[in-house]
């Protein structure tokens, strides 16, 4: 496998999981107006949705999590994630 292939594999790991954040905002979200509009079946809807969204999510870091792992010494590897999650190996914003 060339470190151009893994390159892109691992941006599109870390892809995934922002594409998984989003929908577990935006699932939060509607979650949010769900309870707004004290309609029983779209809460319900919209915690399911969340649940799924919360699922995918966690799939998400724990694959990116595998593949974000760069061999070191010997049969040691150090992983590039600190705690867990993908957001781990992007710079913060400041300010």
């Amino acid at each position: 496998m060339s470190i151009d292939t893994v390159a892109r594999f691992d941006t599109a790991a870390v892809e995934r999981v922002r594409a998984a954040e989003g929908s577990m905002y935006d699932a939060e979200v509607a979650l949010h107006a769900a309870h707004q509009s004290h309609v029983g079946a779209w809460i319900t809807a919209a915690g399911d949705r969340l649940h799924e969204a919360i699922v995918e999510h966690t799939a998400a870091v724990e694959t990116a999590g595998r593949v974000l792992t760069v061999p070191r010494e010997g049969k040691h590897a150090t992983p590039l994630l600190s705690n867990g999650s993908a957001s781990a190996c992007m710079p913060s914003r400041i300010g």
